[in-house]
C-alpha cells in the first residue's frame, strides 16, 4: 500500500493518490526460496558430518593415548618400581657396611626420588588421557557424579 502527493507547475495544482500493489505470481513458483532451504539442508548435513568425523578422530586419538600411556605406566610398574626399593637397600648398605661415600648415596637417594616423580608424572598423565577419551565419549557426567 502506497500513497502520495504530487505538486505541479503547469498547471498549478497538486494530486494525491493513493495505491495498492499486489504481488501476482504468475512466473515465480517460489524456486528460489525453496532451493535456498535445500542448500541449508546439505550444509547442516554437512556440518553434521564433519562435526561427526571430528569426534571420531577425537575419539580415536584419546584411545591410543590412553593405550600408549598405560603400557609406559605398566611397564614402570612392573619393571621400574620394584627396583627402586632394592636399589635404596644397596646404597645404604654399601654406605654403611662398605665404606661407600655419601656422594654414592645422594646419588641413589636422587635416582630414587627421581624415577617416583617419574612414576607420578605417569599416573597424572594416565588419568589425564583417561578423562579426556572419557570425555570425547561423553561419559565425563559420570565420572563427576561418582563419589
Amino acid at each position: 500500500m502506497n500513497t502520495g502527493r504530487f505538486w505541479t507547475e503547469s498547471p498549478y495544482g497538486s494530486t494525491t493518490n493513493i495505491g495498492v500493489s499486489l504481488e501476482i505470481p504468475i512466473f515465480d513458483r517460489r524456486e528460489g526460496a525453496v532451493e535456498k532451504a535445500e542448500a541449508e539442508v546439505r550444509t547442516a548435513y554437512l556440518k553434521l558430518r564433519v562435526a561427526n568425523a571430528e569426534v571420531h578422530a577425537d575419539l580415536v586419538k584419546y584411545a591410543s593415548q590412553v593405550r600408549e600411556r598405560g603400557a609406559a605406566f605398566e611397564n614402570f610398574r612392573t619393571n621400574v618400581n620394584p627396583r627402586l626399593a632394592k636399589l635404596k637397600r644397596m646404597s645404604e648398605d654399601a654406605y654403611k657396611l662398605s665404606g661407600g661415600t655419601i656422594a654414592d648415596l645422594l646419588d641413589a637417594t636422587r635416582t630414587r626420588v627421581e624415577s617416583t616423580v617419574s612414576g607420578v608424572e605417569l599416573t597424572g598423565s594416565l588419568m589425564e588421557a583417561q578423562l579426556r577419551f572419557q570425555a570425547a565419549r561423553g561419559d565425563i557426567a559420570a565420572l563427576l557424579t561418582e563419589p
